[in-house]
């Protein structure tokens, strides 16, 4: 009578073990349950470790958690966790060449997820660059637009801080086209991108493009209804990121007055110290150059800026 039902859950026992290793989840992240609770049980371990100080105990824990994470489908998520608890220990160690490599290994990381953020980005503006059928569509297509703002800025930002310059300038500059043909081309996301552009011009020394995307996003910055004290900090910033190009330019007086009406809208509306120190810092370098007769006069913007360290 035992033997039908041992051999029952003898047979389920073994199903659901197998099942446990079957990799399962979003595309990205298709892991099975035993390799799920392995790595984190390494990780664990490894910090548990660490923390007690038995760096040696810690290291071969994480190494363990490193190996297995090599083999994982899920775009190198806790291969990026593993190696930074070792850097910790390694960096404690004073084990310079393996502290590079982990460096170099978590650079890398990033870029190729830096890379997959740019192209699921691309994706889904070329998805938003289809013809809209109706004005229905139309305006459903003007909100999932401007929702993508942030991502796109982000990226773009991203893309920047690793050289990824063409990259940088084919999204930002799909991303304009998009915004201007659902319409919304005349809001803070369009002025972002092409803030962002004129940035990405100046690395690929292609001035002669740069002055009319910072003016076309002062233009924008300038129109926006100014009710709180953040929206003048960005028209402030737009001021003393055109100021601060054409100083560079040697265009002094339109410098001059841009990094004054930058001030100017720090100090009263804006009350943003960072971006008055930084545009005081700015006019004071023409001061220096001698690019400007005024007077240090008390009060004035040049006597501000000659205090400003």
């Amino acid at each position: 009578n035992f033997v039908v039902p041992l051999a029952a859950t003898v047979v389920l026992a073994g199903i659901a073990a197998w099942a446990c290793t079957i990799p399962f989840g979003a595309p990205g992240d298709r892991v099975s349950w035993f390799d799920r609770m392995r790595f984190s049980g390494l990780l664990e371990r490894g910090h548990e470790a660490f923390v007690k100080g038995n760096k040696v105990e810690a290291v071969k824990f994480l190494e363990q958690a490193e190996k297995l994470a090599r083999g994982l489908d899920d775009d190198g998520d806790r291969l990026e966790k593993s190696l930074r608890e070792e850097y910790r220990c390694v960096l404690q160690s004073g084990d310079v060449p393996e502290q590079e490599r982990i460096r170099q290994e978590l650079r890398e990381l990033l870029t190729a997820k830096i890379r997959r953020d740019y192209m699921a980005i691309q994706a889904r503006l070329s998805q938003m660059e289809l013809p809209a059928t109706s004005d229905g569509e139309r305006k459903k297509r003007a909100v999932e637009v401007r929702s993508l703002g942030l991502a796109v800025q982000d990226n773009a930002k991203r893309l920047h801080s690793r050289d990824l310059h063409d990259e940088e300038q084919q999204v930002l500059l799909q991303a304009i086209r998009v915004h201007e043909a659902a319409g919304v081309g005349a809001s803070v996301n369009v002025a972002d991108f092409k803030t962002q552009l004129a940035k990405c011009y100046i690395e690929q020394q292609h001035f002669e493009q740069v002055r009319k995307l910072l003016t076309d996003a002062l233009v924008i910055q300038e129109h926006v209804p100014k009710k709180t004290t953040e929206d003048q900090a960005h028209l402030a910033k737009a001021y003393f990121t055109l100021g601060s190009f054409d100083r560079d330019q040697s265009n002094f007086a339109n410098a001059a007055t841009e990094l004054r009406k930058a001030m100017d809208i720090a100090r009263r509306d804006a009350k943003d110290q960072r971006i008055l120190h930084e545009s005081l810092k700015a006019y004071l370098d023409l001061l220096k150059q001698g690019k400007l007769t005024e007077k240090p006069i008390p009060g004035s913007d040049a006597s501000e800026a000659q205090r400003v360290k």
